[in-house]
């Protein structure tokens, strides 16, 4: 009779097990529905965005194809720009900077004599007498304008 137990409690665990392994299986078949759905979820998302992902990849293409041609541009630009700073140097250290500050100071000296001397000249006027002579000049040409007004 032991033994027809021992196999009776053998069946009953088999049996159990069978049914953890339906369990298992059956929720193994759901998961595995789940991830079928989501791969075709996402090949048709993948399908349906495409067109939209080559016009993007065409346009960062461009925008790369145009960053490289400005690059070269700028880089062509700026050795121009120091050469042409070089240049300017080069021509900065010929002047001879106490030649133009010699100049400069003749100049200033050349000017202030021709302002004094017109100021000495200013000051030899007589102007009452200047004031005197358009007087004078005022009472000729008085009578001559009305003369002429007549005439006009």
């Amino acid at each position: 009779m032991e033994e027809k137990q021992e196999l009776q409690e053998w069946m009953d665990r088999m049996e159990e097990s069978n049914r953890q392994q339906a369990r298992y299986a059956k929720w193994q078949c759901i998961f595995t529905a789940i991830a079928a759905v989501c791969c075709v979820s996402l090949f048709l998302l993948v399908y349906i965005k495409m067109p939209a992902l080559q016009e993007l990849s065409i346009k960062m293409e461009n925008v790369l194809t145009d960053l490289e041609v400005i690059t070269q541009q700028l880089s062509g630009s700026m050795e121009t720009v120091l050469e042409n700073l070089e240049t300017v140097t080069a021509q900065l250290a010929e002047v001879d900077l106490g030649a133009m500050a010699e100049s400069v100071d003749d100049l200033v000296t050349t000017s202030q004599a021709g302002v004094e001397q017109a100021m000495d000249r200013l000051n030899t006027i007589d102007f009452k007498k200047l004031n005197q002579a358009i007087g004078d000049l005022a009472d000729v040409v008085e009578p001559l304008a009305k003369f002429f007004n007549v005439f006009g």
